[in-house]
């Protein structure tokens, strides 16, 4: 790993280079990098723009190194706004995961790769340059549905898996609907 970095902002600009003092206050966050690609949240969904002519590959998938199944991978626009997640998708599917109406988990893992197609039959790691993008709220989610579920099938760690009233279903249920709330509100 080359750069870990958590962006406060509700947008970011990967650049190339360090960012002058002059701007590194101001929206969006600057993130120092090898090709500028911008990235701003809007409503419920993650846009990307690539702001430079090179080649940018943009895929939805599980963790690096895991077996599941990725989306196709897609060629990012040249100056144009891209949507590349769902939040409201993906938190609907979530929802669909925990209440068994679903056989997989969600993906929440976006990649980006520079200059080079990411390929399904290549594990992404050999990729020259590889950005992953990992919305943390969608990680801590999944992570406790799954944990949920886990603890749910193996009665030996019952005394484990108890909890108050404020159980992770109900958690998800709550966010969920104040989260969508908020997204059909009008700026």
């Amino acid at each position: 790993m080359v750069l870990q970095e958590v962006v406060g902002h509700p947008s970011c600009m990967l650049l190339y280079g360090s960012p002058s003092l002059a701007t590194e206050a101001t929206e969006p966050q600057h993130v120092a990098f090898s090709s500028p690609v911008e990235l701003e949240l809007q409503g419920p969904r993650l846009w990307a723009q690539n702001q430079e002519q090179v080649q940018v590959y943009w895929e939805v998938s599980g963790p690096l190194g895991s077996a599941s199944p990725s989306t196709l991978a897609y060629l990012l626009s040249w100056n144009c706004d891209t949507p590349i997640f769902d939040f409201g998708t993906f938190f609907q599917e979530l929802g669909e995961f925990w209440a068994h109406r679903r056989q997989g988990s969600p993906h929440c893992n976006i990649y980006l790769g520079f200059g080079q197609e990411l390929s399904m039959g290549r594990p992404k790691e050999k990729n020259l340059i590889l950005v992953q993008l990992e919305p943390w709220l969608c990680q801590a989610f999944l992570e406790g549905v799954q944990h949920e579920d886990v603890s749910s099938l193996d009665s030996g760690s019952l005394g484990l898996c108890l909890s108050g009233s404020n159980s992770l279903s109900a958690d998800l249920e709550h966010f969920l609907e104040h989260f969508l709330m908020e997204m059909e509100q009008p700026a």
